[in-house]
C-alpha cells in the first residue's frame, strides 16, 4: 500500500507551524479514506489546467490615424490639442494598455462632444466637423480592441490568472468580494466608454487593476477548484469501489470499519474539507460568472484566446474546473450517503 503521501500529510497536519496548507489537508482527507478502506492510494495531483496564453497572442491591432498631423489650432477648439500632444509624447508612445484605454475613452469623448457642439450651430466649420466625424468613427471601431488589450491582453489579466501559485488558504485571506468588485467594474464601464458622462479616471481603474493582480486570486481560485475535485472525485471512487467489491457493513449494520469511516467523515471532512468546499465552490460560481460576463463584453477575441476560454472559464463545459468540482461533490456527498445508508448509519451534519 502506498502510504508515502499519507505519512507526509499527516505530519505536516500535526506538526504545529502554521495554519495547514489546503493541499495537505485535501491529501490528508482522500489519504485516510483509502486507508480505512484498505485500498491504494490514488496517484499523485497533477492539474492539466492550461496557461494563459502569451500577451503577444492576445493583442488586437489598431487602425493608424495620425492625430497628431490634424491642424493643432483646429483641435484647440475642441480642448484636443493638448490630449493629443500627450499621446504624442516620449511617455505617451510607452503607455500601458490600461492608460492607452483612458486615453481613447477622453479623446473619443471630446471628438464627440465637439462635433456635436459644432453640428448645433448655425455655420459650423465644415472641415473640422468632417475631421472629427472621421475621428470619431475610426475610434469607435478601435475602442473594442482597446478595451481587449487593457483587460485580457494586460499583465494583470495575467497574474490574475498565473497557476504559478498555491491552492487559496484554508482560511479566507484573499477578499473575494474585492476581486468580482474589480471584475464587475471592468464590465460595466464598456457601456459608457467614449462618452463624457462616463466618471472614467486613472486612479479608479488602476486601483482595480491593482486589486486583480494583488493576489493571484483567479489562478489560485482555479487550482483550488480543480484540486478539490480531484480528491472528492478520488474518494468517491474508493467508496463505490468498495461497495461494489467488499461493502463495509455486508449485514446492513454499523461495523468497526464503518465507525472509522464514521470518525473521519465527521472530523476531517465536516471539519474542514467541507467549510473549505463550500467556500471554494460559492466563489468559484461568482467568479467564474463575472468573468463569462466580462466576456460577453468583448466585441472581438483573438484565436489564441479561444481555447483557453472553453476548458478553463466556461461555467458551461463537463472538463472545466468548475463543472468538474460541481460533479465531484455531487458523487462525493452520493457516495458517502450510499455508504451510511447500507450501515445503517446517519452522521450529524451529513448534508454537503
Amino acid at each position: 500500500m502506498r502510504i508515502a503521501g499519507y505519512i507526509v500529510a499527516t505530519v505536516a497536519l500535526l506538526c504545529g507551524c502554521g495554519p495547514p496548507q489546503a493541499e495537505d489537508v485535501l491529501l490528508d482527507y482522500s489519504e485516510r479514506v483509502h486507508n480505512a478502506l484498505e485500498l491504494d492510494a490514488p496517484s499523485d495531483y497533477q492539474h492539466s489546467l492550461p496557461t494563459y496564453p502569451r500577451r503577444r497572442d492576445l493583442r488586437l491591432e489598431q487602425s493608424d490615424l495620425r492625430i497628431g498631423l490634424l491642424d493643432f489650432a483646429s483641435l484647440d477648439r475642441c480642448g484636443l490639442e493638448k490630449l493629443v500632444a500627450e499621446r504624442n509624447s516620449a511617455l505617451g508612445k510607452v503607455m500601458p494598455a490600461s492608460q492607452q484605454l483612458l486615453y481613447e475613452h477622453r479623446l473619443l469623448s471630446l471628438a464627440r462632444d465637439c462635433a456635436d457642439t459644432l453640428r448645433a450651430r448655425a455655420d459650423p466649420d465644415v472641415d473640422l466637423l468632417k475631421t472629427l466625424d472621421e475621428v470619431v468613427a475610426t475610434k469607435e471601431e478601435d475602442l473594442p480592441h482597446f478595451y481587449w488589450n487593457a483587460i485580457f491582453a494586460s499583465p494583470e489579466m495575467a497574474d490574475h490568472l498565473s497557476l504559478a501559485v498555491s491552492l487559496l488558504p484554508v482560511e479566507a485571506t484573499i477578499s473575494a468580494h474585492d476581486q468580482l468588485e474589480a471584475l464587475y467594474y471592468l464590465r460595466d464601464v464598456r457601456a459608457g466608454l467614449g462618452h463624457s458622462s462616463t466618471e472614467f479616471t486613472s486612479k479608479i481603474l488602476e486601483d482595480h487593476f491593482f486589486t486583480l493582480n494583488n493576489g493571484h486570486y483567479g489562478g489560485r481560485l482555479l487550482l483550488s477548484m480543480d484540486e478539490l475535485a480531484h480528491h472528492l472525485q478520488r474518494v468517491a471512487d474508493a467508496l463505490d469501489e468498495r461497495q461494489l467489491a467488499r461493502p463495509p457493513c455486508p449485514q446492513g449494520l454499523p461495523t468497526p470499519r464503518a465507525e472509522v469511516l464514521n470518525t473521519i467523515f465527521l472530523k476531517f471532512y465536516l471539519g474542514t474539507v467541507q467549510p473549505y468546499m463550500a467556500r471554494v465552490h460559492q466563489e468559484g460560481n461568482a467568479w467564474i460568472g463575472a468573468m463569462d460576463e466580462l466576456m460577453a463584453k468583448q466585441d472581438t477575441v483573438p484565436a489564441a484566446f479561444l481555447p483557453y476560454r472553453q476548458r478553463v472559464l466556461s461555467p458551461d463545459d463537463p472538463n472545466g474546473p468548475w463543472q468538474r468540482l460541481s460533479s465531484a461533490i455531487d458523487d462525493h456527498t452520493r457516495a458517502w450517503q450510499t455508504l451510511f445508508s447500507s450501515c445503517g448509519m446517519q452522521p450529524t451534519g451529513a448534508a454537503e
